[in-house]
Formats: C-alpha cells, sequence, structure tokens
C-alpha cells in the first residue's frame, strides 16, 4: 500500500512519524482483510516504537499483531499480546485516554476471540504471562510471530 506519510516521515528521518505511519498502514490492512500484509508494517512500527521506548505506540502495534494471531489461530500468543499490551498501557498511563475506534475495530475482536477459543486456565496463564514482559521482551515476542506460518482454517 502506497503511504504519503510514510515517503515524508521517511524523507525527514522521522523514526516517530515512521512508527505511527506503519501503525496505521498495519492497521488499515486488517480492515481490509489483507492479513498477509499486516504483520510486515506492524513489525516495522513495534522495532521503532520500542528503540523510542514509546509504551503506547508498542502496545497499540501488539494489539494489531494480537489480531493477526487470532487470524492464524494462534489464541495463546494472541492473549499473550494482549496481555502486554494492557501491561504497558497501563505502566505509560495511557489507560485514561480511550482508544480511537479503529483501534477498538481491532482491539475487541481478537480479545473476544481469546476469549471464546481458550478455557479460562489457558487465557488466565497466557495473558499473565504477556502482563511479565517487558517492553523490549513484548516486541521481541511479537516479531518473533511474524515469521510462524499460519494455520487458518478455511472457511466452509
Amino acid at each position: 500500500m502506497f503511504n504519503c506519510g510514510d515517503v515524508l516521515f521517511r524523507a525527514v528521518k522521522s523514526e516517530g512519524g515512521i512508527a505511527h505511519s506503519r501503525l496505521i498502514e498495519g492497521q488499515m490492512a486488517l480492515q481490509a482483510g489483507r492479513y498477509e500484509d499486516a504483520p510486515a508494517a506492524f513489525a516495522e512500527s513495534l522495532r521503532l516504537f520500542g528503540g523510542l521506548m514509546h509504551g503506547g505506540g508498542v502496545a497499540i502495534g501488539l494489539h494489531g499483531m494480537a489480531a493477526v494471531a487470532v487470524h492464524k489461530r494462534g489464541f495463546e500468543t494472541a492473549a499473550r499480546l494482549l496481555g502486554a499490551a494492557e501491561h504497558l498501557l497501563e505502566k505509560t498511563e495511557a489507560t485514561e485516554a480511550p482508544l480511537s475506534p479503529l483501534e477498538r475495530q481491532i482491539h475487541e475482536p481478537a480479545s473476544a476471540a481469546v476469549r471464546r477459543e481458550l478455557d479460562e486456565k489457558r487465557l488466565t496463564v497466557a495473558w499473565a504471562d504477556g502482563r511479565t514482559m517487558t517492553l523490549d521482551e513484548a516486541v521481541e515476542y511479537a516479531l518473533a510471530d511474524v515469521g510462524r506460518p499460519a494455520t487458518v482454517v478455511p472457511e466452509v
């Protein structure tokens, strides 16, 4: 997807701008059902936000990666990512600011799918594992998911 903001932010070498631009590109890919395009955009965003120690940006990127994991039927991975995102948002006090409508459209279905697909014990353990991750560990874990193969069950 061509992204004018991305081109401009790269021209002025704005890592924060590139991170935001790539985050939005990943979100738009998810909204368009292009799950194969989203991970690369989220991965670059996570690397940049992580390098800037921007917990809020990392958390929103983790929501996107959780949605990708749900699409790949990686529900425990998604639960860890959502737990890590929740923890980062609490640490950055970003819980005061509500998620944008687009962010909610990504977070809420992923969270609901995880809660629906995992039994209570697996959900609790995976979510708690995510909550123990540092910002760097959460980014590393999410980036490792980029290379995991999809196990999508075809719709009938």
